[in-house]
């Protein structure tokens, strides 16, 4: 079923408040319209999510929503835009087939298991012992943390990688927050006897400059890429996360799928193109971060797997989705 062309657009912005307090994200769903070849049927609908992240250096969601009215071309402006759009193009035909892509019978991958590491003053049930054995059937760790806090706190960071135990693997999310590689290596070569044996890899200890430098990190930890400014580095990177609403498919050795931390509906995209890849622990559930709401309440959890439980076609959600009062942008 081929789609001619993206005919009309509906917004319905949200806002996903965090259940640890740390603030409030936005984006907006999408709701497009494309004309059909099909004769059954002229236009078929698909849904999306746009949501950005301007701390990391993306552009506020709302600056793109101008490119949307000015056809295709204005859309290779921005890759997320693209991203967006291929996301409601798979929802419409997949609706216009009748198949649905999600379900409680789909299989997904495990995922890790998400820490947030405290701010000063904050405390963390995360990092408490009855937090960790309720993840005792998790094999992988997720910890956002930042190079300050690594660098300041050295043997709370080791109190609790030890916490974790030998049969548990750790991957630390740095997102570029050493100021150098020589920095990030510094404080590497301090740690490595005791933190490797625990560590999966290490994500974005730095927003590389070169493909050069890039590779010189690689030989010295196990790093993996993710928002690197240098497109080089993102095709050559061994190991690459891939967020399927920013980045196009990676062919690097080992790819890693994540969520971008968005809305539900972004997530079961995610979910559904880590089917499509070879076996990994992915990171997949991430609607737990925010309060619930009738989407979230959609997906459940047994331990590190999780199903859509979502009713409706394509990505499902049909119901919350027709629920939704969409502003046109015609």
């Amino acid at each position: 079923m081929a789609l001619v062309r993206l005919k009309g657009v509906g917004l319905s912005p949200y806002e996903l408040k965090r259940v640890d307090q740390r603030g409030v994200v936005s984006g907006t769903l999408l709701r497009c319209e494309f004309s059909s070849e099909d004769q059954k049927a002229s236009s078929l609908v698909g849904y999306s999510c746009l949501q950005t992240w301007p701390s990391l250096g993306e552009p506020r969601w709302e600056g793109l929503i101008p490119l949307l009215k000015l056809g295709e071309e204005a859309h290779r402006q921005s890759l997320l835009l693209q991203r967006c759009l291929e996301m409601a193009a798979e929802d419409a035909q997949a609706r216009g087939q009748g198949r649905a892509l999600l379900g409680e019978t789909v299989e997904l991958p495990s995922s890790h298991a998400l820490i947030w590491w405290p701010e000063p003053g904050e405390k963390s049930s995360q990092l408490s012992a009855d937090w960790l054995r309720q993840k005792v059937t998790y094999d992988f760790f997720k910890l956002k943390i930042s190079a300050q806090q690594v660098q300041t706190e050295p043997g709370a960071l080791k109190n609790f990688v030890e916490s974790l135990g030998p049969e548990h693997r750790l991957r630390l999310d740095f997102n570029s927050s050493f100021r150098s590689s020589g920095e990030f290596l510094t404080w590497w070569r301090g740690v490595e006897d005791w933190l490797r044996p625990f560590v999966d890899f290490m994500e974005d200890p730095v927003d590389s400059g070169s493909l050069q430098e890039w590779q010189e990190l690689e030989q010295a930890a196990p790093v993996a890429a993710d928002r690197q400014s240098e497109p080089e580095v993102l095709q050559a990177a061994s190991i690459r996360i891939w967020k399927p609403l920013v980045h196009r498919e990676p062919q690097s050795p080992r790819v890693v799928t994540t969520t971008n931390l968005d809305h539900p509906l972004g997530q079961a995209y995610a979910a559904f193109k880590s089917i499509k890849r070879p076996p990994e622990t992915c990171g997949l559930q991430t609607a737990h971060v925010y309060e619930r709401d009738a989407f979230s309440e959609s997906i459940s959890y047994d331990g590190p797997r999780m199903r859509f439980c979502s009713e409706g076609l394509g990505f499902g959600f049909t119901p919350q989705l027709e629920s939704l009062d969409w502003i046109s942008l015609d």
